[in-house]
Order: C-alpha cells, then structure tokens, then sequence
C-alpha cells in the first residue's frame, strides 16, 4: 500500500491496490510496477514516474498534473478520457517516455503533444484529439482510430500497419514516408470529394 508520508519508492510491486478519486502529490516511483490497481479519476500532482509499468490497470479520467512520466509502459489498461496535455513532457526529448500496449485510449487529449517515436501498438483509440501532435516515427500499429481527430499533425516516417479506422487528409497532415497497409489505406482519399471503385470493378 502507498504510504502518505512516504515520498519515494524504488523497485516496488503494488497490486490490486484501489486508491480510486485519491490524491497523491509529490512521489516519485522509480522501477516500480502496478498491477490490476484502480487510479480511476486520480490525481498525480508533481509526481515523477521513471522506468515504471502499469498493467492490467483502470486509469480512466486519471490526472497526471505537472506530473512526469519517462519510459513508462501502459499494457493492457484502461486510459479513458485522460488529459495527457496536463503531462510534464521533457522539454527535450531523446526516447519516447511512454509505450501503449493493448490499452483503451478513447476520449483522450494529445493536442498538440510531442509524441515522437511513441508506441501506440494494438490499442483502442477512438475519439483521440491528436490535432497538432507531432508524431514523427510513432509506432501505430493494429490500432483503431475510430473518429479520431488529425489534424496539422507530423505523421512523417509514423507505422500504421494494421491500423483501422483513421481519416487522414494528406493536405493537412504530414505524411511523408509514412507506412500504412490495405484496405484502411482508402482513409487518406475519403476527405476528398471522389468516387473509389472497388479493385474487381471494371
């Protein structure tokens, strides 16, 4: 259990702990896992998370206020609606300080986030607001991005092998040397005012 006078924890292992519409400040995890723990509707405020992984966990409405996560890997998790504009984000970033594996993004806000080489890999992504976000060589793989807002974002060298459901117009984002995959590679044309005929029309 999350002691409230303790401030500093290092190779730790917390599971099934319920600290649901809590408020934590100021601690800082270091090596540390959480297991099938509820953080629903928690507020982190100024803590500091380093080389930690959350699996298997509900962090929907979570708040990570002026809070910093580096190498942290969400697998299997429940993300709904979390602001992840209110993260402290390195101001300079060398690896991607988040992964997200198999997790339930929707509803969730990015705008306008540094999200460089970040992994977004067989996640539920639907309602996301990635307008503005930088993207560069993000890993977005078997994702499903239904509804999803992109807009003015870099998806320059980004993998969306796999992935479904995205709408991306060309003319407003960046997609040079980007990989996508077929059929959900049509996504790019639907903003345009065209008729798509199937590969077996004559």
């Amino acid at each position: 259990m999350l002691d409230s006078f303790q401030f500093e924890y290092h190779d730790q292992t917390f599971e099934n702990i319920d600290l649901a519409e809590k408020n934590l400040e100021k601690k800082q995890f270091e090596s540390c896992s959480f297991k099938k723990c509820n953080f629903s509707n928690t507020l982190f405020k100024y803590c500091c998370f380093t080389d930690c992984e959350f699996i298997a966990c509900n962090l929907s409405l979570t708040k990570f206020t002026s809070t910093s996560l580096m190498n942290v890997i969400f697998e299997s998790c429940k993300l709904i609606g979390v602001d992840w504009t209110k993260i402290k984000w390195p101001l300079i970033k060398l690896t991607s300080p988040i992964k997200f594996y198999q997790c339930d993004l929707s509803l969730g806000n990015f705008f306008e986030v540094n999200l460089i080489d970040t992994v977004f890999e067989q996640c539920k992504a639907h309602e996301l607001d990635l307008r503005g976000a930088d993207l560069l060589g993000a890993s977005l793989c078997y994702t499903d991005f239904y509804k999803t807002l992109f807009q003015h974002c870099n998806l320059s060298k980004a993998n969306f092998t796999g992935a479904i459901n995205y709408l991306i117009n060309p003319l407003e984002n960046k997609i040079a040397k980007a990989k996508f995959s077929f059929p959900d590679v049509i996504g790019l044309l639907k903003s345009f005012d065209i008729e798509i005929k199937g590969l077996d029309d004559n």
